[in-house]
Formats: C-alpha cells, structure tokens, sequence
C-alpha cells in the first residue's frame, strides 16, 4: 500500500478517498482539506484500484484550481494503470492558426486525469466531436458590449443593458434556452444579441455549459462519454449554475462513480444563479449516494470559528479547529475611509519590517514579525472600496497585486493584447478588429506583419513579444499571472477562459499583498487577513440577499489562518454620496469574547521645522 496516499488523513478524509461503488457527496467546511482529499482520492483510484488515468474527470471552478490539484497528483509516489506510460502533468504547445507551423494539433497531458473548469473541460468536448463546428469564446466584457450595442440600436435605455445581460443568462441556464416571462424588451436585446454571435461565430460562456449539454442529451453521445470518464470528480458543487447541474446529471448514470465536494455554507454566487440548493438536489437525483462530512479545519483557530458560525449557522455540523490556539478577531473603527486604508497600510509595512524611509521615521518599522507580504491579503465587498487601500499601499511603496474585477480582462490594455491574439489564432478575426480602437484596416495590416515575423514561435512567446508591440510593462502582476497560467497548462485554452475568474491570475508565491473582492477570495487563505468597510449597507450590500451575505462574510472570515482584522468607518462615500455609516450588524452578531476593539490614535502631524534666527 502506498502510504504516502494515506498519510495525515483523518478517518472522515479517509472514508471519501476509499469510498467505492456509487455516487458520493462530501460536505467539506474551509479549511477542512477538500483539495487534499480530492488528489489523494485521483491517487488511491490509479494505485490501488488500477484505474487508468485518462478514465478520470475532475472539475474545478478555477484554472489555478485546476493546475494546483494536478501538481499535488504529481508529488504523489503513484505507480500508474501497469498498460499506462508513467504519469506526465506537463503540458504541450498549442499547434493552431498562425501561431505555429504544424497545424491545429492539439496534446493533451499524456496519462494522466483530465482536469479542468467547467468551461475549459466543455470547450475541449465539443473540439473532439466530429460534427460540431467551433466557435470562439467571448468574456463577459465583450458579452456586454454586445447587449449595449442591442439597446443602442433599439433605443433602449444604456442604464438597462445590465438587467438585460442578467435576463440572459438567465435564460442560458434552462435547456434549450427560452427568455419566456422575461418582458418585451429583453427578448429583443436577446434576438440582437444572438444573432450577433452567430454572424461572428461565437460562444459566450454560457452557450459553452449548453452546446455539451445538447450532444449529451444524444444518448449515443452519453454512452460514449460515461465509458471514457466511469470516475468524475466535482469540486465546489455549491458553486454549479442550473446548466451546470443538468451538464452534471448528463455526465453521469444513477450508479457511476460520481463525486461531488462542496460546502452550502459558502454559496455566494446567486449573481450567476449558483445555489446551494444543487446539493439537495444531487442527492435526490442520485438516491444512492452517500454522504460524508469534513468537519475538522486545519487553517482556521476555533476564535475564527466561533466568530464565523455566529454569524452563519453553518448546515452540515459544526466546525472543530485542529488547534484552539489563534488570537481575538481585532476590530478598528475609523472617521472616514482615508483613516482606515492609512492604518492598513501602516499595519501592514509594520508586519512586513517597514519598507520605506518615512516608516523608520514614524515609527511603523518596530514591528519584529516580519512577514512575507504573500501573507497579507486585505478584503473588500465590491472593487471601489479597495481603491483607496490601493492609494495608500502604494504611497508607501508596498507591492500589491488586485483581483477585484469580475472579468479580469477588462483593462483596457488586456483587451488589447487578448484581441489580438486571437486575430493571430485565427479566431473570430472580424470580431476582434472591430473593437481594437482605431482603423480595422491599419491593424489588419499591422497584425498581418506581426504574424509573419511571430510564425512558428510557442504561445507564451507570441505573448511576450506582443507585450513589446503594444508596449505593455511585462513586470505587471497581472501579465506575470496570465503568463503563468499560459506555462502551466492547458495547452489548448483560450486566452477568455484562462483569465476567466478573478483569482485566476493571482500569484501565490509573489512579494505583493493581495488586493482581493470576498467573492475572489474564495478557495484561498492568507496568514493574516483585513476585512475593510465592514459597515451597515456595505457588509451585507443594500439590496442583496441576506442568507448570501452572511455566506459572503463567513467566507471571508474564514480565509484567515492567524490574525484577523475588521475594521468599518464612521462616514463614507457611497455611489457618489456622503451617508453616515454604522458597523455591520454582522460584527454584532460575533461573541464579545471572540473579539478584541482596538483604539487607534490620531496620526500625529509634522511640524515643519522653524528656521533658526540669525541673531
């Protein structure tokens, strides 16, 4: 028996990573070592069970996910399927369009589990069947901009445009897709905007979730699937749409060896209409399935805990900490805004040593922590709030990378680069030339060279050297991340779908605080975590569901594995008006005696010095 499979499992662990025979559904509280038990499981299926590899199928949430569960599989001292070569988790260069000389060849990781996001895992299905035709992924940017040009050219209200992306997203989640109910308006921005994608050629991403599920909806197609994956595995089910859970029971028969790992008490994307509900459903969908519970974290102290669970009665039992030792959850309250994001700052340059000449001279250099700024991430419910946070960290000189868009390639420079990366793929070129800024024509010439003198090079060359023609600094996080996500793998996944999700491009072993929403957050942990504006109307938003934003808070509470601060001000600027603010009632609900309020002191101000009389 190969141990090292085995080691530091608890019996709960265990159980999941030896079940067999039928569907299974693992609830798995943060912290509780989902991830760990999810490779160990891909492990104990291709060394003791003698499964070949390529019979496996793990869904994530994220590409980091993804890239993080097949380096575990790697560390693992796996003797594979004995009519399998040993296992390789490293990827191959894409062979497609301009960009290389050997046509459009694509390699997938040699025996080894395919792992991927929902997404990725659909658009590489739908390349292997013979009789569909491929279209190219749009991000929810360019998904936008094409509902806008629908209500441009009805003369509907601009302001609507993103109550009538929503109603078609909504309408994407049942198959076939239907906007009935949905009023007038809407189902004519829907007919726009279909026919746009089909004159271009295009998917959004929903349309990805809907074009596997019609081929597995032919039950030839079906059969074929569920022999070539007999083993799924699904991580973070809590998170799965409508048409992801319809992909889900098309994936697999009542009796398949199907795994589900999830937790209810952190659904927080009803936004893409994810609901914890899908849990309930699975197990009645599949009444065979059995149900196991992870209920012991190994990142968060039980003070977290208990702060957490006050503020959400957590479903699936309660959380024991596998240490009792960890510090108070320490709260701050602050004037404004400027005060909060100075004292964050200054906190963290304290924990981290001091990093500028002004921090010896006031005094926050005393620290004797030291950290890693990797350590420190700060949390904020929507994208604004972390704007002034950004202001002061980088006043200091502190490094900092940010993962608060919900479309990581909204930047205007990204756009760029991505859209003319897909010209030189070949890929929906009439679509990208439109929207690059300036003449099609002058850049069609422009990219027509650039593909000549980039022909034959690898994808992260065309990359970097695109970096160069648009003069785009290549030392940005953000670019390092969308390079390493390129070197990691898949090989044949769209640049759309690489930077799909906030935390995609993050960079977990880089010397920079990580600037993060609560819904980025999620799936990540950080020694030392600031929850910022954790005020009445902010934390939980005005407007959105309650029971979502306690999950919200209980996620990013539960991020921190060693210290935690909440800090809230008195008064702050909201859509463009100054309110009076209060704390969040969440902070209330917390026991007096897992909490610690710090008093801060008023920043001392410098007195120029009085030049000296001459006399």
């Amino acid at each position: 028996m190969p141990q090292d499979i085995y080691s530091s499992l608890n019996p709960a662990q265990l159980e999941a990573v030896r079940h067999e025979g039928g569907p299974l559904m693992v609830i798995a509280g943060p912290g509780t070592g989902k991830t760990r038990v999810l490779t160990s499981r891909i492990a104990y299926l291709i060394t003791v069970r003698r499964i070949h590899p390529e019979k496996i199928l793990a869904i994530t949430f994220t590409n980091q996910a993804a890239a993080e569960i097949l380096r575990r599989i790697s560390k693992f001292s796996c003797s594979p399927h004995p009519d399998s070569a040993p296992l390789d988790m490293k990827t191959q260069p894409l062979a497609e369009g301009h960009l290389h000389d050997k046509g459009a060849v694509r390699q997938h990781h040699h025996n080894a589990p395919t792992v991927a996001t929902f997404h990725g895992w659909a658009l590489s299905y739908l390349k292997s069947l013979p009789d569909v035709h491929i279209r190219a992924p749009i991000d929810q940017e360019d998904a936008m901009e094409i509902v806008r040009e629908a209500c441009h050219h009805h003369g509907f209200p601009l302001g609507k445009a993103r109550r009538y992306q929503q109603a078609i997203s909504r309408a994407k989640q049942q198959f076939p897709a239907t906007m009935e109910g949905e009023e007038e308006e809407a189902r004519a921005v829907f007919a726009y905007y279909q026919d746009y994608l089909e004159r271009f050629k295009l998917w959004d991403f929903d349309d990805l979730i809907l074009e596997a599920l019609r081929m597995l909806k032919d039950d030839e197609n079906a059969k074929m699937f569920r022999r070539k994956y007999p083993f799924i595995l699904i991580d973070e089910f809590q998170d799965v749409s409508p048409a992801q859970y319809q992909l889900t029971r098309a994936m697999a028969s009542n009796h398949s060896e199907i795994m589900v790992i999830g937790d209810p008490n952190q659904a927080i994307y009803g936004f893409r209409m994810a609901s914890p509900r899908f849990l309930k459903a699975f197990a009645q969908d599949f009444p065979d399935t059995r149900r196991i519970y992870l209920n012991v974290s190994y990142r968060c102290p039980q003070i977290f805990l208990d702060a957490a669970s006050a503020v959400l009665e957590p479903k699936g039992g309660h959380l024991s900490a596998s240490t009792d030792t960890g510090a108070k959850v320490q709260t701050i309250c602050f004037k404004d805004p400027v005060g909060e994001a100075r004292w964050i700052a200054s906190t963290i340059e304290r924990l981290a040593g001091g990093m500028s000449f002004d921090s010896i001279n006031d005094g926050t250099a005393q620290g004797t922590e030291f950290r890693s700024l990797s350590d420190l991430a700060v949390l904020f419910r929507a994208k604004r709030l972390g704007e002034e946070i950004a202001r002061a960290l980088d006043r200091r000189g502190i490094p900092f990378q940010e993962a608060s868009r919900p479309d990581p390639l909204s930047r205007e420079d990204l756009r760029m680069l991505w859209r003319i990366y897909e010209i030189l793929g070949n890929r929906a070129v009439e679509h990208h030339l439109a929207r690059l800024p300036g003449d099609p024509a002058t850049w069609k010439t422009r990219i027509e060279k650039v593909s000549r003198e980039y022909k034959g090079a690898d994808r992260s060359e065309v990359l970097e050297r695109l970096l160069a023609f648009l003069e785009i600094d290549p030392g940005d996080p953000t670019i390092q991340g969308i390079l390493d996500k390129i070197a990691e793998g898949p090989e044949d996944l769209p640049l759309s779908l690489i930077c799909q999700k906030e935390a995609d491009l993050l960079m977990t072993k880089i010397e920079a605080v990580s600037l993060l929403s609560l819904h980025a957050s999620k799936g990540l942990e950080f020694p030392i975590v600031f929850i910022a504006g954790c005020e009445d109307g902010i934390i939980p938003w005005h407007g959105s569901d309650l029971e979502e934003e306690r999950r919200l808070f209980y996620v990013g509470i539960t991020r921190a594995s060693e210290r935690l601060f909440i800090t809230y001000a008195q008064k702050r600027t909201i859509f463009g008006k100054p309110v009076r603010a209060k704390r969040s009632r969440f902070i209330d609900e917390i026991p007096a005696d897992r909490l610690e309020t710090i008093k801060t002191r008023p920043r001392p101000r410098r007195r120029r010095p009085r030049q000296k009389s001459l006399f």
